[in-house]
C-alpha cells in the first residue's frame, strides 16, 4: 500500500451521504422515538433500529431480548466488493442517543458472534449534509478495522473529535459485508468535556496505531520529560509498508496554515528511517507528509519538518511511521508553529501551451540571486491539481541533507531571486502521460512570490532524443 493510502479510514466517505436516502422507506424497523421523544426516555428495545438498502441483495433484522441484548442477523447476499466503505453501510443496526455539540463520548458495549469472526464499521456521528462521519473506519486497503469474535467481550471506544452539531445520533454497527448473526449489548454512553490537545499533558497527546495486517508490533511509553519511547517488535514490514505501525502526537490544525514541526529523535543504537505525516483526511483520502524520510541515529538530534497548506480545521496527528525496522527509537516534540512560505501563481494556462484541467502540476528551478550568483534549487509543489483560472504552488528551496545521508532537505522560500530563461520547469502529468514546460523569459521572485503567465512565458521543452 502506497504512502498516499496509509492509515485507517475513519469514515465511509462521500457515498455514505446516500445512506439516509437509500435506507428510508425500506421494509425495516427504524426504531421508535421519531416523535421527538429523547432517546434516553425510551426503553432499550425502542432505542434500537435497523435498516438496509432495498436496491441490494443484502438484508438485516434485529430483535432485543429482556436482557437488553440485541440479536442482529444479516441475510441475503453479503456485499463483499472492495473497498468496504462503499458498501458496508448498506445494512446496519443502530442505537439512538442524544449528542451535544463540542462534547466527546465514550461508547461501551459487549459484542460477539455466533461463530465466525466479523468485521464492522462502528459509527457514532453522521451529518449527510456536510458529509461528516465519525467512526472506527477502515484499513487503507479498504477492510473495516473493528473486529469481533465468538468470545463475548466488552469494547470501549472514545471519539477522537468533538461532536460537530447537537442532535439525535445513531451508534450504528454497519455490517453488509458478511452474512450471519452477531450480538450487541450497550453498556453505556458517557459524555466528556472536550480538551484541546494543547491543554492536555504531553503523555495524553501520544498514542499509537498498528494496522490489523501488520507483522510488526509497536509499544510506546512517555516519560515525565516528554520523551516518547517507541519499540517496534514482531517481524518488520517492507519499506513500502512503513506506515503499518506508527506513533502519533495530536495537535490542533487550522485550515490554510503552514506548520513547522520541530522534534528531537534518536535510536537506541544504529540508524533508522522515519516517514513523517502531519495531516490526514480519511473522508476525502487526503494525506500530507514530509517530502523525504529522515534518517535518525543514536545521536540525539533536532529536526524540523515543514508542512504544506492544511486543507481543513481539526485535530491532526503528527505521525512517526516505522514498521519496516524492529528496535527502539525516541521522539520528543519540541514545537509545532505556523510559518510563511512563498507562492508561485500560474495564470493564463487554458490556451496553447496550456495545462489540462484535473491534471497534476509540480516543478523546480535553478536560481540566481539579485547579483547573478547561483543560489541552488527551488521546488514548486507537492503535486497540485489544475482547477479554476489560476493555481498557486508553494515555493521551497532545497539543499543537500545537512545530516549527511545524501537526501534533499526542503525549506520555505521567502527570498528575492531571478530564475534565468530555460531554468524553470513545470511538469503536467496524469495517469497516462506527462509534459514538461520551461520558461522562455526570466522569472523574478520577490519575498518568495512570483506570477507566471503560462500562455506567454512558458513553452514545451523539446525532447533531445
Amino acid at each position: 500500500m502506497k504512502n498516499t493510502l496509509k492509515l485507517l479510514v475513519l469514515a465511509a466517505g462521500v457515498l455514505l451521504a446516500l445512506a439516509a436516502l437509500l435506507l428510508t422507506g425500506c421494509p425495516t424497523d427504524s426504531g421508535d422515538g421519531d416523535d421527538g421523544t429523547p432517546p434516553e426516555k425510551l426503553t432499550t428495545k425502542q432505542r434500537w433500529g435497523s435498516g438496509y438498502d432495498k436496491t441490494t441483495s443484502v438484508t438485516v433484522a434485529h430483535s432485543v431480548g429482556d436482557d437488553d441484548v440485541c440479536t442482529i442477523t444479516v441475510g441475503g447476499t453479503a456485499l463483499t466488493t472492495m473497498p468496504a466503505w462503499d458498501y458496508i453501510w448498506k445494512a446496519q443496526v443502530f442505537y439512538k442517543y442524544t449528542a451535544v455539540k463540542d462534547k466527546i463520548y465514550t461508547y461501551s458495549f459487549e459484542a460477539w458472534t455466533d461463530g465466525a469472526d466479523r468485521t464492522l464499521n462502528v459509527q457514532w456521528y453522521e451529518d449527510n449534509n456536510t458529509k461528516t462521519y465519525h467512526g472506527t473506519g477502515y484499513e487503507s486497503v479498504g477492510n473495516p478495522v473493528f473486529k469481533i469474535t465468538s468470545e463475548r467481550k466488552t469494547y470501549t471506544i472514545t471519539g477522537s473529535k468533538p461532536i460537530p452539531k447537537s442532535g439525535v445520533q445513531n451508534l450504528s454497527f454497519q455490517c453488509a459485508n458478511q452474512t450471519g448473526t452477531f450480538y450487541v449489548k450497550i453498556l453505556g454512553i458517557t459524555q466528556h468535556n472536550y480538551v484541546p490537545p494543547e491543554d492536555r499533558p504531553v503523555k495524553d497527546r501520544w498514542w499509537k496505531w498498528v494496522d490489523d495486517t501488520s507483522t510488526a508490533t509497536l509499544d510506546y511509553s512517555v516519560a515525565d520529560d516528554g520523551v516518547c519511547t517507541n519499540t517496534v517488535g514482531g517481524t518488520p514490514e517492507s519499506q513500502e509498508n512503513i506506515w503499518k505501525a506508527s506513533a502519533r502526537y495530536s495537535y490542533t490544525a487550522k485550515a490554510g496554515t503552514n506548520y513547522a514541526y520541530t522534534f528531537e529523535a534518536w535510536t537506541e543504537s544504529g540508524t533508522r528511517e522515519l516517514n513523517i505525516q502531519y495531516y490526514e483526511d480519511n473522508d476525502e483520502r487526503v494525506y500530507l507528509w514530509s517530502k523525504s524520510r529522515i534518517t535518525i541515529t543514536a545521536t540525539r538530534t533536532t529536526y524540523t519538518i515543514y508542512g504544506t497548506n492544511i486543507p481543513k480545521n481539526g485535530i491532526q496527528p503528527l505521525v512517526f511511521q516505522g514498521a519496516d525496522q524492529t528496535g527502539t527509537f525516541y521522539v520528543k516534540v519540541l514545537e509545532i508553529k505556523e510559518y510563511e512560505i512563498g507562492k508561485l501563481t500560474i495564470t493564463n494556462f487554458s490556451g496553447s501551451p496550456g495545462l489540462t484541467k484535473n491534471s497534476w502540476v509540480f516543478g523546480w528551478a535553478y536560481r540566481d540571486d539579485d547579483d547573478g550568483k547561483d543560489e541552488g534549487g527551488l521546488s514548486f509543489g507537492n503535486d497540485l491539481q489544475v482547477t479554476g483560472s489560476s493555481i498557486t504552488l508553494p515555493v521551497w528551496e532545497y539543499d543537500e541533507d545537512e545530516y549527511g545521508y545524501g537526501e534533499l532537505l526542503y525549506f520555505p522560500f521567502t527570498g528575492n531571486v531571478t530564475v534565468p530563461a530555460g531554468n524553470l520547469w513545470l511538469i503536467q502529468g496524469d495517469e497516462h502521460d506527462s509534459i514538461t514546460y520551461k520558461n522562455k523569459v526570466p522569472i523574478t521572485f520577490r519575498n518568495g512570490n512570483a506570477t507566471i503567465n503560462f500562455g506567454t512565458q512558458m513553452e514545451v521543452e523539446e525532447d533531445d532524443h
